[in-house]
C-alpha cells in the first residue's frame, strides 16, 4: 500500500486546522490592539499606576472578547469563511 495515500488526509486535516488557526488569530488580536489602543491612550495622556491598571484591564478585556468571538466563529461557520467574508468587500474595490 503507498504511504502518500494514508498520509494525505492528515495533511490536508492538518493544513485546514491550521488556516483555522490563523483566522482565528486574526479575529482575536481585533479587540486584543483596540483595548490596548484605548488603554495607551488613556495611561500615554496621564502617566499613573491607576491609568497603567487602566491599560492592562483594557487590554485584557480585549484578549477576552477576542477569544470568545474566535471561538464562536470557528463553532459556527469556521474562522476563515469570518475571515475572508471580512477581507471581499467590493466596496473597497471600487476606485471613486
Amino acid at each position: 500500500m503507498d504511504t502518500n495515500s494514508q498520509a494525505r488526509p492528515k495533511i490536508v486535516r492538518t493544513g485546514s486546522w491550521l488556516t483555522e488557526v490563523l483566522g482565528a488569530l486574526l479575529i482575536l488580536a481585533s479587540p486584543t490592539l483596540m483595548g490596548a489602543f484605548v488603554g495607551g491612550y488613556f495611561y500615554l495622556n496621564n502617566p499613573s499606576a491607576l491609568t497603567q491598571w487602566l491599560l492592562v484591564g483594557l487590554t485584557g478585556l480585549g484578549l477576552f472578547i477576542g477569544i470568545w468571538w474566535a471561538a464562536h466563529e470557528w463553532k459556527s461557520r469556521g474562522t476563515v469563511w469570518f475571515v475572508s467574508r471580512l477581507m471581499a468587500t467590493p466596496e473597497l474595490d471600487q476606485k471613486d
